[in-house]
């Protein structure tokens, strides 16, 4: 888990082995300012469990949709039932 509580060397630790295809390190728990900011295609999955914004969302699905070879897809699994339908252009 990386949060404000994490030190800075800590943290460029736990996204060094995060970023690393063939590390066991597969899940990594995001808070606050610390949810953007990773350029990693290998990101598969992205919970949301609180309210954001609707700019938060749309980052959230393009860091998701960044192409990787062994990666066919995402998923966002939302436990709030935010409005989606902005981000499809629907």
């Amino acid at each position: 888990m990386i949060s404000s509580a994490t030190s800075p060397q800590e943290r460029d630790m736990i996204l060094e082995k995060f970023q690393r295809e063939d590390d066991s390190l597969s899940l990594l728990i995001a808070t606050g300012s610390f949810v953007l900011g990773f350029d990693n295609p290998l990101i598969h999955t992205i919970y949301v469990t609180c309210p954001i914004s609707l700019q938060l969302r749309f980052q959230l699905t393009s860091m998701l949709s960044r192409p990787y070879e062994s990666k066919k897809e995402g998923l966002i699994v939302d436990y709030v039932g935010l409005d989606w339908v902005p981000l499809l252009g629907m």
